[in-house]
């Protein structure tokens, strides 16, 4: 009877084992078949911020390649917060809607943080109205990890185009060129 109950033992574990790996291919199958979704939700959140620095006149989002690399480094926290969601869920629910409700937090973290940036964008502007488009230089040389003091950077008196260097102690008549931009 003992060798019966562990042949049986072994029988369901060999089963569940082989059922593993087909498991592992249907999650990857279930996360591929959500990033069509993560991917348009990250370019229309890039879109709204675009489109709210193009009507509000703020640099921060002024350009889509800028917009889209803001919402962008939204992914890691949205990414951890809603995978501990879905390993929590993992416990309670099913594996398949544990991992579809963590992929909708997902997009829903990161949609959440974009708007809270627009919206805190916008306060600080109303706070300071002369903080946005500034760029900024570094007034004092610090070799410390101590925060320097930022004043705006004049561009000015910046020289631009092409330049001929004539090298006095070398006897040939080619003029060296420099591109300034």
């Amino acid at each position: 009877v003992e060798r019966i109950k562990g042949l049986v033992d072994t029988f369901y574990a060999s089963i569940y084992s082989s059922v593993d790996s087909l498991r592992i291919v249907f999650m990857g199958a279930m996360i591929i078949r959500y990033i069509p979704y993560i991917l348009i939700a990250m370019l229309v959140l890039a879109l709204l911020v675009f489109c709210m620095c193009k009507i509000k006149k703020r640099a921060y989002g002024d350009r889509y390649f800028n917009a889209f690399k803001i919402v962008s480094s939204f992914s890691i926290i949205s990414a951890s917060l809603s995978s501990i969601l879905a390993f929590v869920l993992c416990f309670i629910i099913s594996i398949e809607q544990a991992l579809s409700i963590g992929m909708w937090a997902y997009l829903a973290i990161m949609g959440l943080r974009t708007i809270t940036l627009v919206a805190i964008e916008e306060i600080l502007y109303k706070k300071n109205p002369a903080r946005d488009g500034q760029v900024y230089q570094s007034t004092t040389q610090s070799t410390s990890n101590e925060y320097s003091e930022l004043a705006p950077l004049n561009l000015q008196n910046v020289d631009t185009g092409t330049k001929v260097i004539k090298n006095e102690k070398v006897n040939d008549d080619d003029d060296e060129k420099m591109e300034f931009m």
